[in-house]
């Protein structure tokens, strides 16, 4: 094998016999033709590559055709299929079935033969996995594609061992009380990662572990500051670790912008180098607020949702992450690139990528996409159809939300309101809440603290005297929102 140098890469592969018990094998095989009420509980968990002798290959995979057709697998039905196959002389004839059922006395050590079966299986699995891992690492040239060969690899043998059983619900029941009982003793008990959001929090009760949180909106309603004002809140405020891929904006654009919304300073005025001397010291704050904080930026604007899940493999192990945010799905590539494949599969399946990767990593996920420009032409709130790119994004979706402004006419009283629209909540209610939207430091707040710090600027004059009225959800521990601004 050639190098890139001109050298030959010498690629030395394991010849070492692979992990394999021939008798495992045989006393399995035997039990299941001894004992037909086994035969449920012993044929579904296996495939034929879990066995390594070819001829026993061969002997499960006419038990397993037998067994399709809800028939018993005995020695007459098992050589009945070989003989059907064209294989009864390969594996031994009649002579070796017999052999198999008087190699074991009973079935009753049936449990420890699979065990034994499937740990080689898996064992086998890994040295074969090692070995092209081992010829990939000397053909590839790029090392993070080398590093998501390796653990698709590894994760694909995980992924396949793990299974679930089949339980009687009536067991669950108890752990379902037993919840509920300590909500009615703790409200904050079970509670998701808070958004900062009063009203959002006490629909929701924060988002919950290994959600899919869809934010739609049309471009320019904000939907990347919404996203990271709740990553500013959950890192600074709960100490959490968030992570966040942004394809669309560069992490100096998203650190700019976190600056200026943290501490409420007007982005065009630090531009155009007008900062009054108290701007510093809230500036300040806010950054060291930020840096106190556990914030993971991957601005790659060419990721796909294979490496996307490998990075919060790594991170995850490494760190422990709390929330991850995805900015945004439409600019994702599918995991084999732009292929032939319409948009709408393409999405479809960066969707589905995005929801395991929420049930692997067991955090919430929160994606953001846009919505179809029929919004826009006949000036309505979005609805879940107008998704943009595939109906997939709504059923994979736990939560959907969309940004709506209601008028852009500046001198309207609600032109710096926006509608954030509880559109699916397969947890609780949908709704409808309204947010203030501070367009100079690009940073939503809730309306009743706009209210209740009469200082704060724009302040629409339809809000002045406001009794708030209903939707107020307090809790003390989820911190002022405005805490980083200078005691009055």
């Amino acid at each position: 094998m050639a190098g890139t140098n001109g050298k030959t890469k010498r690629v030395v592969i394991n010849t070492k016999v692979l992990p394999h018990s021939i008798e495992g094998e045989q006393s399995l095989l035997g039990c299941i033709i001894i004992d037909a009420e086994l035969q449920e509980d012993i044929i579904p968990l296996l495939k034929t590559d879990d066995f390594y002798v070819e001829s026993h290959k061969l002997i499960f995979d006419a038990m397993d055709i037998i067994y399709s057709r809800r028939c018993p697998v005995d020695l007459v039905t098992l050589a009945d299929e070989l003989e059907k196959m064209a294989v009864l002389s390969n594996v031994g004839g009649m002579e070796y079935l017999t052999t198999l059922v008087n190699a074991i006395a009973s079935s009753a050590n049936y449990k420890y033969y699979l065990e034994m079966v499937l740990r080689d299986s898996v064992m086998r699995k890994l040295v074969k996995a090692s070995e092209k891992i081992t010829v990939k690492a000397y053909e590839s040239t790029d090392k993070n594609d080398a590093l998501s060969y390796a653990e698709e690899e590894i994760y694909s043998i995980s992924e396949n061992v793990e299974s679930s059983e089949v339980v009687n619900l009536k067991t669950v029941f108890p752990e379902v009380i037993e919840k509920f009982e300590n909500i009615a003793k703790d409200k904050n008990a079970y509670r998701g990662v808070m958004t900062g959001y009063t009203d959002l929090d006490k629909i929701t009760h924060g988002f919950q572990k290994s959600n899919l949180i869809i934010l739609a909106a049309r471009p320019a309603c904000g939907k990347t500051s919404f996203a990271m004002n709740i990553v500013e809140y959950v890192s600074t405020v709960l100490g959490k670790n968030c992570l966040v891929f942004s394809l669309e904006m560069s992490k100096f654009e998203l650190a700019q912008r976190m600056v200026c919304s943290v501490s409420e300073v007007s982005m065009n005025e630090l531009y155009k180098g007008e900062v009054k001397p108290e701007y510093w010291k809230k500036i300040t704050r806010g950054t060291n607020a930020l840096s106190n904080g556990n914030i993971f930026v991957d601005d790659n604007g060419n990721i796909s949702p294979t490496e996307m899940l490998s990075k919060c493999r790594r991170l995850n192990s490494r760190y422990g992450i709390d929330l991850v945010v995805v900015d945004y799905i439409q600019l994702m590539k599918g995991s084999g690139g732009h292929s032939d494949e319409s948009k709408q599969q393409e999405v479809a399946e960066i969707s589905r990528s995005l929801k395991m990767l929420a049930k692997e990593i067991n955090v919430p996920v929160i994606a953001l996409s846009q919505v179809n420009r029929a919004t826009e032409k006949q000036a309505r709130r979005p609805q879940l159809s107008d998704l943009r790119d595939s109906g997939a994004i709504e059923q994979d979706a736990d939560m959907v939300m969309f940004l709506h402004r209601a008028t852009e006419d500046e001198n309207d009283p609600k032109a710096n309101v926006t509608e954030l629209i509880i559109a699916k909540n397969r947890s609780g209610s949908t709704g409808v809440i309204e947010l203030l939207f501070k367009k100079e430091c690009t940073r939503f707040v809730n309306i009743v603290d706009a209210v209740k710090l009469p200082s704060e600027p724009s302040v629409p004059e339809y809000l002045e005297g406001s009794d708030n009225e209903g939707g107020v959800f307090v809790n003390d521990d989820l911190g002022d929102s405005n805490f980083f601004d200078d005691e009055n």
